[in-house]
């Protein structure tokens, strides 16, 4: 499935925006498992 997405000619930028979606989704989570063990 993500290999559909980070193939092609824009492999430079969908690997970019991949780092930043899943560098959110991470920060998210890790606030919301901060806010629940707390």
């Amino acid at each position: 499935m993500l290999d559909h997405a980070v193939t092609g000619p824009t492999l430079g930028v969908d690997r970019i925006s991949l780092c930043l979606i899943v560098g959110l989704v991470a920060a998210e989570a890790t606030v919301l498992l901060g806010l629940f063990w707390i």
